[in-house]
């Protein structure tokens, strides 16, 4: 997930209007696991937050960082917070740590980072300088359910649709739609136009204004795709594998666009896209040029 994530960020950077110092890695702690001893046990976590995923050869895997490691300080000191909610899986801490971080690179410097290992191990200091790329997170959530969703700040991809969609490509596609819908700022868009949400949205000015988005983050997913050289056919692969065996689940709801109709756009912009010089990397998505 952070791998497609951090790749189509990054290739469309220089299109994003909102974009953040991406260190490439994930985050994550206990508390935001519903069996918060198991998670202990199985990741051994040296402090409540620790880094859960690198990108290959992304800026933190180059700095030196690896998965388990912990922030033992940041610059100001470090307060992990109470435990709101005991027994209800909580992305507090990862949110304060996140948030914290982010101030840090917002410098436009080089950051030095204290970080702790294992038990036993010498704590040390990484220095990290990651690029400006478009900001969102990338996580994969484990709520039981079979979708997809981006808020403006997160994407996220849901285990159960990750397992089933094990092409790099065909993934590549969920996530670019999502990150689609950041950069597009559709959630600030439909907040400002007091859309229904739960099952008002299924209706009137909200229903229109739904499928408005969804539209616009299918077109913008391929543009997305080919900057970071990804196949964007494997979009169309996608629903044409996903449309039958789901047509009554996902993106089912009046919201979301017929998966036939879904095909006729990607295919559409994907032909926008094939009259384009292929080596002159990265295009310019239109919908972007409008922005």
């Amino acid at each position: 997930m952070i791998t497609a994530g951090y790749r189509l960020a990054k290739a469309n950077a220089p299109f994003c209007k909102n974009k953040w110092r991406n260190p490439g890695w994930v985050l994550h702690s206990y508390q935001q696991y519903p069996d918060r001893d198991t998670a202990r046990a199985a990741f051994d976590f040296p402090l409540p937050v620790a880094i859960a995923a690198l990108v290959e050869g992304g800026p933190a895997d180059q700095a030196g960082l690896r998965t388990g490691e912990s922030f033992s300080d940041l610059p100001g000191g470090i307060w992990w917070g109470a435990d709101p909610v005991r027994h209800k899986p909580s992305f507090a801490l990862v949110d304060i740590v996140n948030i914290r971080v982010n101030a840090l690179f917002d410098g436009g410097q080089a950051v030095g980072l204290l970080v702790r290992g294992k038990p036993g191990e010498a704590e040390r200091r990484v220095t990290i300088e990651p690029p400006a790329i478009c900001a969102s997170y990338f996580i994969i959530s484990s709520n039981g359910q079979d979708d997809a969703g981006a808020d403006g700040q997160y994407v996220r991809v849901s285990a159960a649709l990750a397992q089933y969609t094990p092409d790099a490509d065909e993934f590549a596609a969920i996530v670019a739609h999502e990150l689609a819908h950041n950069i597009l700022e559709h959630r600030k868009r439909l907040d400002a136009m007091n859309v229904q949400r739960g099952i008002g949205r299924m209706f009137g000015k909200s229903k229109k204004a739904f499928l408005q988005t969804e539209m616009e983050a299918d077109q913008l997913s391929v543009w997305l795709m080919v900057n970071a050289g990804y196949d964007p056919a494997a979009a169309v692969r996608f629903w044409q594998r996903r449309g039958p065996d789901k047509d009554k689940g996902l993106f089912s709801d009046g919201t979301h666009m017929g998966w036939r109709d879904r095909i006729k756009i990607l295919q559409a912009e994907i032909e926008h896209i094939q009259t384009l010089n292929q080596n002159r990397l990265p295009h310019e998505p239109p919908l972007l040029a409008k922005m």
